[in-house]
């Protein structure tokens, strides 16, 4: 190590000890004081483990243990973003489970070692190819086979810096039409679930704090720019709807433009997943991808200077991420067919903006899909797909072509902005801290002897999902921490943990305990659509249970373990459906709605009916329509056993509580307060035990998200 005050160097990067500064090939990287000095102590120990304790003492020693955990996580995510790293597939910073962290870059020395002569002709030209590598493409296996046996590596990713770093949320980027500056939405978690969103502008490479256009108490989201970089719209949301803003993009008093109304009730997830306004070339439209009134949801184009609008074809309304192409005659979007079945569709339009014909699907991924961006030439389009942590970015011709992968250190992109005059572009970056699970005491347990909750089974990646078992002995969740999302189970007490699955790298979710213990259910796409899988409790393969050309998720048990019950669009809507468990036809169960459910021994089924209803139906046995129980519920927030139902009060508080609604008296009463600061998360949220003394929870800690940008894009 350097003590002499040379900096330490590795890689393409410069890290000054003692002027805290990080470089990467000569450009500053911004780099917070807590972040660097997790960097310092681990450059100052390359190779060796440094442990959690070690990193406490050394930089938190003066603040409390409660916060210890989640400032870590936070602060390794931002080494990592800053040194463009990943935590799957690292380069530099491993983690090491329950121990800590390990410098894995090859540090340069401080001065350069003597050169040695080539002592053979394959040394030497080993040195020839090294200084002149083009001629490794030409010569090809010739060279190989001489020089060694190494494969040919991937080309090598572009590294994304950060842009910006607030705490929380920054999402919805966009990129001012002369590339200077970005425009965004940011937020704190002071109503969890909720961020109290407001646009903000960052000029791009300037230290300078950035600054906040609106003040509304209300969401501010899905900034564009106008043509000539003088305006800002956005939308601004209420309630059921939302309002259209334009606004000076310096700040001032903004105008309303119009209305926008979502299928469901905005809220933050929404919100933050996708984009819903884009400025049209000339400036004369607004691309919305909601609808302009509470009877017509239709996607539509807002005509800024009359307020005409016009309807954009989108099959079940589903359009997202709405893109006008450079020349203004195209505009890109999303349409879904259903849960994790989306695409790129492409609408031609005329010359004076409107409307030309019905659009053109451009691509066949059929998963979930988020931002996406024109290049300045408008031949490509680049977007974002895939799920949690395994999203990546893709490039596609206009013309018919087969998406291409372009290689960005980033596992968590969510939207995209590409500058029209450089090459590079931008893009907001989930940094989620850690995802555990914690353990309460359950609503039949006395205020008296109720325990606080606390941490069951944590790691620095996520666990979560996590169902009771029916004897209550133990839990099944999922978790990353081996790299993949995998199936674990554990004690009841978080000990004796113990991998079930190998699905190396496909989705997976939605836990299911069988009547009998031996069995678990869960969904996901390791054989292309999502579909129902089924795995034993003592390990062994995996079996798949259901198997259509719909989605098939979110599977529960009856209560005799004979059925596994499902939701599936495989009706052309989506429903809720069950097949027999050792396998055979499924067979529908309600007509329309039925996300998750639950059976009770006297074959009564707890059904949440759609999302963004927020109720709770009943099914009693033999009856063929059902009846509404509670309201305004949270999808994948509830969990019912034989006395009633556990669910979220309101995931729009702070902190979260939750409540027990009784079947006997049909009373709701409070019962457990989680921790500041964090928010139920997963699928499911939280389970009950059977003897209702006992509730686990799936808690995300410190989330959030950073914009970062990514230079030299070709």
């Amino acid at each position: 190590m350097p003590s002499d005050g040379q900096p330490v160097r590795f890689d393409k990067f410069e890290v000054n000890l003692e002027t805290g500064e990080v470089r990467r090939a000569g450009t500053k990287v911004r780099l917070q004081e807590q972040p660097f000095q997790v960097l310092a102590a681990l450059l100052e120990k390359p190779g060796k483990i440094v442990t959690k304790q070690e990193l406490q003492e050394r930089i938190w020693k003066e603040d409390t243990f409660v916060d210890f955990d989640s400032s870590l996580a936070t602060a390794i995510n931002k080494v990592r973003q800053a040194l463009g790293d990943s935590a799957s597939h690292p380069r530099f910073v491993e983690t090491v489970a329950r121990r800590g962290y390990r410098f894995l870059g090859a540090i340069e020395p401080t001065s350069p070692p003597p050169r040695v002569a080539a002592t053979n002709a394959a040394a030497r030209l080993a040195l020839f190819v090294v200084v002149g590598g083009v001629l490794v493409v030409a010569a090809g296996s010739f060279l190989l086979g001489r020089i060694g046996t190494e494969t040919a590596q991937p080309p090598p990713a572009f590294v994304a810096q950060p842009v910006t770093s607030l705490r929380g949320i920054e999402i919805h980027p966009a990129i001012s039409p002369g590339g200077d500056r970005v425009a965004f939405a940011h937020g704190t978690a002071d109503r969890v679930g909720g961020f109290n969103l407001h646009i903000y502008v960052q000029t791009i490479g300037s230290d300078d704090e950035p600054v906040q256009i609106t003040t509304d108490s209300q969401y501010d989201f899905s900034p564009t720019w106008s043509p000539d970089g003088n305006y800002l719209a956005f939308l601004r949301g209420y309630p059921g709807k939302a309002e259209i803003i334009r606004i000076p993009s310096i700040g001032g008093p903004g105008q309303k433009l119009g209305e926008a109304f979502l299928p469901a009730p905005i809220s933050a997830g929404v919100a933050l997943s996708y984009t819903f306004l884009d400025w049209s070339p000339d400036g004369k439209f607004l691309a919305v991808a909601v609808g302009s009134t509470q009877d017509d949801p239709t996607p539509h184009q807002l005509e800024i200077a009359t307020g005409l609008v016009t309807p954009l074809p989108s099959p079940n309304n589903s359009l997202r991420n709405p893109a006008y192409a450079p020349d203004g005659r195209s505009l890109a979007y999303n349409l879904s067919r259903g849960v994790g079945n989306s695409d790129i569709w492409l609408q031609h339009l005329a010359k004076t903006g409107e409307v030309d014909g019905q659009p053109r699907r451009l691509t066949r991924q059929e998963t979930w899909m988020f931002g996406l961006d024109w290049t300045p030439d408008g031949n490509e389009i680049v977007f974002i797909s895939g799920l949690g942590s395994d999203r990546k970015f893709w490039r596609v011709s206009t013309e018919p072509s087969r998406p291409e992968i372009v290689q960005v250190n980033s596992q968590s992109g969510l939207q995209i902005s590409i500058d029209p005059l450089a090459g590079r572009f931008i893009y907001s970056e989930v940094t989620s801290g850690p995802k555990n699970i914690w353990s309460l005491s359950g609503p039949l347990v006395a205020t008296a002897d109720a325990v606080a909750p606390k941490r069951l089974i944590a790691s620095t990646l996520s666990d979560e999902s996590a169902q009771i078992s029916p004897d209550g002995e133990s839990v099944v969740f999922f978790s990353t921490r081996t790299g993949s999302k995998e199936l674990w189970t554990s004690s009841i007490d978080g000990t004796d943990l113990n991998r079930l699955t190998s699905l190396n790298g496909s989705i997976a979710g939605s836990p299911s305990w069988s009547p009998d213990g031996q069995f678990i259910a869960f969904d996901g796409n390791r054989d292309g659509p999502f579909d129902v899988y089924m795995v034993r409790l003592d390990g062994g393969a995996v079996r798949r249970v259901t198997a259509s050309d719909s989605v098939d998720i979110r599977p529960s048990w009856s209560a005799d373990g004979e059925w596994i019950y499902f939701l599936s669009r495989r009706s052309g809507r989506a429903a809720l459906w069950k097949t027999p468990a050792v396998g055979g036809e499924a067979v529908q169960v309600t007509q329309a709605g039925g996300s998750e459910s639950f059976e009770l021994t006297d074959g009564s089924l707890y059904y949440f009916k759609n999302v963004g209803d927020g109720e709770i139906w009943r099914l009693s046995a033999g009856q063929s329509d059902g009846e509404r129980i509670l309201t305004g519920i949270e999808s994948k927030h509830w969990a019912a056993f034989e006395r009633g139902i556990c669910f979220v009060s309101d995931v729009e508080q702070k902190p979260q509580t939750l409540s027990f609604y009784d079947f006997a008296t049909t009373t709701v009463t409070r019962f457990a307060e989680l921790p500041e600061d964090t928010r139920v998360d997963g699928s499911p949220g939280l389970s009950v035990s059977r003897d209702g003394r006992s509730v686990v929870v799936s808690i995300s800690e410190e989330s959030g998200s950073d914009i970062m940008l990514v230079e030299d894009f070709h």
